[in-house]
């Protein structure tokens, strides 16, 4: 098989099996008539072996291209137990695979050049048809082989119909072996790209199964709310005893659910109107009705933050449609405490002759206790720069108010409604609530595992907005932990965390944080495995062509499993340059004219001529001919595999008739026996 020669030959009919036979023969003749040879008995028994030896191994030649020939048109599919995954000390586990090189660029080729190895089996014939069929091409010994080696490669026609794709893409390369991903690489980010149901998600559960065991932190966002990947994640803490640091979110079962405000934490304030901002539409001239959101957000969070209260989004939308007025009471009130003339100003009347400018006469109508302590802010000549920002909310016309204001409150009422707004805006002195309320500080501290369930299906604007405030929220915990330490603002020191981010369908979750996150967190410990269908779902999300590409530039290593796509396959194989390839070209002629003075009356001429061509390593439509649950990868500094992704075996494993409901309840019965993971904003006013 390994030849200087640049031209393997492997599609070719296994023509050592005429020599096997040969030899084999001879062996026997030798064996049962020695003296017919005039050999005596010492001599035919080493004649004999000699050429037994010659047959085995011209035999193992000719098995050698059965097997190869056999591999190219099924692959059996890869299962593993879950308990069975290679250690984690060797890396990151991926699959079975080997590492792409010219020879393997020069075999896909070859097949794809052979009329006949490129033609499938049927699936609706018997084997003795498809023997049948494979003996008019290749001869009756040749194709009894070739069904043997077909049952020795494991695969079947049923199996490969259900993977679909092109089993050669595997198949080249006999000889695998595990591939792992380098620990180091992890922080350099990981994307996967991949259609639907192709396997993006199997890949997800061996990934965060690994995480889990290594004792990292793992997060785990998943839109869709995949029952499997609750699964996978329950068993594997259990399996790991780590039950007690497992947290369920899920948009779907607000009633088991963890609470958790992604509005609570935060390093600057106008953090929270970022965050809330993102999730309101605003493009060209619509920008200024996002834009003053984003101010009346921002003012607000102020306000409630000098109060002592923490933000949420049903306190936020409060304000935005019921209630300014009596924020700006309370604001006025507590300014004027700090005023020791002022203290006791509600038991006494206004001074006279005190002016409120700038300020609509009906808000003394709306609100007399609002309207004296404005009054009395004028007169007593008192600054303050958020209730200056109040009272210039207030004094704005309430229809023109009520406009700018009215892109903001379709959102603000799908996220503050009903359970799923008690779910996300937690009210904390409510003592009689037992769901743990969850922030990252807490959680990275704790080194939990958090499985997020969005339940996009039943809502894609509260899945998009809680999503993408849920990644600001990271960002900032990332920027502290980064300037601050893990340990910062507890009583004991903190060991530094990995911290594992896994976001399924993630271009419905990023946002303008989500790019500084992937850039600059890995020095936090952040290591995201964000997982897409195709790259324009990434444009859509972000808005331009510039921003998607800085946005999978941040990827060191990518993972592409069957796309459809053309720019999606594109931008993978552009990554791969070309190659060069052997290409043969047979001459032969024939000249029957008689050459003068040279005694021929004919001559012929055969050649072979061996090229260099120079193709792509791999096209863009190869990758849509990948079967299910096959990948190629740039992986450990732009080295490329071939990969098979195993499926995890759960049959017989305890644990797999669990339901969503399930395992969130067996969740909270550990919540008792661990501490609750609400945390306090770290806010720089």
């Amino acid at each position: 098989m390994a030849s200087p020669y640049p031209l393997e030959g492997l599609l070719r009919a296994p023509y050592e099996l005429t020599s096997a036979a040969a030899a084999a023969a001879a062996a026997a003749l030798v064996t049962v008539a020695p003296g017919a040879f005039a050999l005596p008995p010492w001599g035919a028994l080493a004649t004999a072996g000699t050429l037994a030896a010659l047959a085995c191994w011209r035999m193992r030649q000719a098995w050698r291209l059965a097997r190869y020939r056999a591999g190219l048109w099924a692959t059996a599919p890869l299962r593993l137990r879950a308990g069975a995954l290679p250690a984690a000390c060797r890396g990151i586990y991926l699959g079975r695979g080997f590492r792409w090189s010219t020879r393997h660029t020069q075999r896909w080729y070859e097949f794809l050049r052979d009329p006949v190895a490129s033609r499938p089996p049927r699936q609706d014939v018997s084997w003795w048809h498809q023997f049948r069929a494979d003996a008019s091409s290749l001869g009756a010994v040749p194709a009894a082989l070739q069904v043997l080696a077909r049952r020795a490669v494991g695969g079947s026609v049923d199996d490969q119909a259900q993977a679909g794709g092109t089993a050669a893409l595997h198949g080249v390369e006999p000889r695998e072996a595990d591939i792992f991903l380098n620990s180091s690489e992890r922080v350099g980010h990981m994307l996967v790209l991949g259609t639907t149901r192709s396997g993006k998600t199997r890949l997800l559960e061996i990934l965060a199964a690994q995480d889990i065991r290594r004792g990292d932190v793992v997060i785990v966002v998943d839109p869709k709310g995949d029952v499997g990947i609750l699964r996978r994640l329950w068993l594997e803490a259990c399996r790991c005893g780590r039950e007690q640091e497992f947290y369920f979110l899920h948009l779907g079962y607000p009633e088991l659910s963890a609470r958790y405000n992604p509005l609570g934490s935060f390093t600057r304030v106008s953090e929270v109107a970022d965050r809330v901002a993102q999730g309101v539409a605003g493009s060209g001239e619509s920008d200024v009705f996002r834009q003053f959101i984003w101010h009346f957000v921002h003012i607000t969070t102020q306000a409630l933050v000098t109060l002592g209260e923490r933000p949420t989004y049903r306190s936020i939308r409060h304000y935005l449609m019921q209630d300014l007025d009596a924020l700006l009471l309370r604001y006025l009130d507590h300014v004027l405490a700090r005023d020791q003339p002022a203290q006791d100003w509600r038991a006494h009347p206004p001074p006279p002759g005190a002016e409120v400018s700038g300020v609509p006469g009906e808000l003394r109508a709306r609100s007399e206790l609002a309207w004296r302590a404005l009054r009395l802010y004028r007169h007593r000549n008192l600054r303050d720069e958020t209730a200056e920002a109040l009272i210039e909310l207030v004094a704005h016309p309430r229809q023109h108010f009520e406009k700018l204001s009215a892109s903001g409150k379709p959102l603000l009422g799908k996220l503050t409604a009903g359970k799923v707004g008690e779910l996300i805006s937690p009210n904390y002195a409510h003592c009689a609530d037992t769901r743990p309320v969850i922030d990252w500080n807490s959680i990275i501290g704790g080194s939990g595992i958090v499985y997020v369930g969005l339940d996009a299906l039943a809502s894609q604007a509260v899945a998009r907005a809680v999503g993408t405030a849920m990644f600001a929220d990271l960002t900032s915990v990332a920027a502290r932990v980064y300037k601050r330490g893990i340990d910062d603002g507890q009583s004991t020191h903190a060991p530094q965390r990995t911290l594992s981010i896994h976001a399924d369908e993630f271009s419905d979750l990023i946002g303008e944080e989500f790019i500084p996150m992937v850039n600059k967190a890995g020095g936090a410990g952040f290591q995201v495995v964000a997982y897409t269908q195709t790259a324009a779902d990434i444009e859509a999300r972000v808005g331009s062509p510039a921003r998607a590409r800085q946005v999978a530039g941040n990827f060191n290593s990518r993972i592409c499993l069957r796309v459809v796509d053309e720019q999606t396959a594109r931008a993978f194989t552009d990554r791969l340059g070309d190659s060069y390839i052997a290409s043969s070209t047979v001459i032969s002629r024939a000249v029957d004219a008689r050459p003068p003075m040279t005694g021929q009356d004919f001559y012929t001429h055969s050649e072979d001529r061996l090229a260099n061509e120079r193709v792509a390593v791999l096209r863009p439509s190869d990758l849509g001919q990948l079967p299910r649950g096959h990948a190629f990868a740039l992986v450990n500094g732009g080295q490329l595999y071939k990969l098979r992704i195993p499926l995890i075996d759960d049959e017989g494993e305890p644990g797999q008739e669990l339901t969503i409901e399930d395992i969130a309840r067996l969740c909270a019965q550990t919540a008792p026996h661990r501490p609750n993971a609400s945390g306090t904003s770290h806010a720089d006013v």
